[in-house]
């Protein structure tokens, strides 16, 4: 750990990398899955060339959600005493404004301007020897927080807490669900009627504790009192922007004089269509959801732009050119679990755990301009 006002340099890490020891163990690692060379005309007829002329035509506006966090400090004289931040890039872009500024020489800035419509959602959450003032424990406390958090209305009509109830009830029995109290010393079953939530808050029947319909999102779980916020950061961002986008899709859904715009709008989450940690189960209740406005005719999907898919692909299309075989424009394919546990990762022991986390299988695309993703 550098002392105050050090600056960092690279001669450790050069020291690392030179030890006698270190060169002589990575010698025993390997790449666990790479493309076996005589598998790549194999692989390449998996994708198949579409016509994207006529979806081009028919979305007319992109929604996006992208979220950053970061934990730091309350007091500069107490480094311990963390706070963490969300921060939720809200962005629509009209598409045909794009479109008929690219066809112009000179781009007006205020045109380029107008083709975005962009807001800032932002989430504080108390973390390592954080607590709320009313002398809330630090689970307590970031209930709270969270509850508060999705009280708000990003479009001026709903809540977070109303697209969440109205997600559950698409996927739920008899529109109730349960769970149990989030007090550590109590730890009594919870059975919530979906249909009597006016302000989304209970009692517990055994402690008297204040619940939450958010509770059930389990996302205090993952507060380490010790060591702070822990993965609460990344799971909340991932639970939220799914909340934010079908947050606008039931807004315009509600609205009758809106409402057809739903079949020219693609929603885009930057990330995996996926959910990890304590609040996976919802993915489920989500899927239900979406199918049932699936008539609407929207397009939703997630961008992965990194990571391990993204790493397989970049070194297939360097195999194929290799080859002299290039991957078609405008052509994609389905990245199936066969494919998958056979060149990219290790089949879980149970193919469960996969199906709890994300929504669908992923599909490798690569466009006219030769931008590839998944």
């Amino acid at each position: 750990m550098p002392y105050l006002n050090e600056f960092s340099n690279k001669i450790a890490h050069e020291r690392i990398i030179k030890n006698p020891k270190v060169i002589e163990k990575l010698k025993e690692f390997k790449i666990t899955y790479e493309i076996p060379p005589l598998k790549t005309e194999e692989i390449k007829e998996k994708f198949q060339q579409i016509e994207t002329t006529k979806t081009s035509n028919k979305i007319k506006y992109v929604f996006t959600v992208d979220s950053s966090y970061v934990e730091f400090p309350l007091n500069n004289n107490i480094p311990s005493a963390t706070v963490g931040i969300v921060n939720f890039s809200v962005s629509i872009v009209d598409l045909e404004k794009k479109y008929s500024l690219a066809s112009s020489e000179f781009i007006d800035p205020q045109k380029f301007n107008d083709m975005f419509n962009s807001s800032l959602l932002t989430f504080v959450i108390p973390g390592h020897n954080i607590t709320l003032k009313d002398n809330l424990s630090p689970i307590q406390s970031t209930r709270t927080a969270l509850y508060e958090f999705f009280l708000q209305k990003p479009f001026n009509s709903l809540s977070l807490l109303d697209t969440l109830n109205i997600v559950l009830k698409s996927g739920s029995k008899n529109n109730k669900i349960s769970f149990f109290c989030p007090n550590p010393e109590c730890h009594e079953a919870i059975e919530w009627d979906l249909n009597c939530s006016i302000d989304y808050t209970s009692k517990c029947p055994n402690c008297g504790e204040n619940i939450y319909i958010s509770d059930w999102l389990r996302l205090h779980e993952a507060i380490d009192e010790e060591f702070g916020t822990g993965s609460i950061l990344s799971r909340f961002s991932q639970v939220s922007e799914h909340l934010i986008i079908l947050n606008l899709l039931q807004t315009i859904k509600n609205n009758p004089y809106i409402k057809d715009l739903l079949k020219n709008i693609a929603f885009i989450i930057d990330g995996p269509l996926a959910l990890y940690g304590e609040p996976a189960r919802l993915h489920s209740y989500i899927l239900q959801y979406l199918h049932q406005v699936s008539n609407d005719g929207f397009i939703y999907f997630g961008l992965i732009k990194s990571g391990r898919l993204k790493d397989h692909f970049t070194i297939l299309e360097k195999k194929l050119k290799e080859r002299g075989i290039n991957i078609p424009y405008n052509s994609f394919m389905l990245v199936n679990d066969e494919y998958r546990f056979k060149y990219i990762q290790r089949s879980p022991k149970k193919i469960s755990i996969l199906v709890k986390k994300f929504f669908t299988d992923k599909i490798f695309f690569s466009t006219q301009i030769r931008a590839k993703n998944t």
